[in-house]
């Protein structure tokens, strides 16, 4: 396997889903998120917030019949819900912005240029994720902290 990281889009996860980068990439995540829930987060509070790509949440998936098989098989949300599952196994709490960007105008959301959050979905983001750790144990923690 060569140039894992190249896929800027990660369209392996949407298009190629049982592929080896796929499999390696999420093999990484459990590792990063197993240790940071083992040796961060009993000392300090970590919330996981997984963010979304712009052309997943844009991208249409309704590929022709003489695309190859696996593009016929296309999952926008498959890369964001492989990350909420390792995150949710790991026993990190966490927030998916994939379907609260999906249903808000994504592209309002982010800049034309560059597939950054724009001041809009920099605000959308912020509001949920603060109210997702006030509601967490993480707000919890950082009170015990005081």
């Amino acid at each position: 396997m060569t140039n894992l990281f190249k896929d800027d889009a990660d369209a392996d996860f949407i298009f190629a889903r049982e592929s080896d980068s796929v499999y390696t990439k999420q093999a990484i995540l459990r590792v990063l998120l197993r240790e940071a829930a083992s040796s961060i987060a009993p000392t300090t509070p970590i919330f996981v917030v997984i963010i979304p790509m712009l052309p997943a949440l844009t991208l249409s998936c309704e590929e022709p019949l003489s695309a190859p098989v696996g593009a016929r098989s296309c999952a926008p949300a498959f890369l964001t819900d492989s990350m909420s599952r390792i995150a949710a196994q790991s026993g990190l709490p966490h927030r998916d912005l994939f379907a609260l960007f999906k249903a808000s105008e994504p592209r309002k959301l982010y800049f034309a240029d560059d597939g950054h959050w724009n001041r809009t979905g920099q605000a959308l983001a912020a509001r949920v994720v603060a109210e997702d750790i006030l509601q967490s144990r993480v707000s919890q923690r950082l009170s015990n902290l005081r």
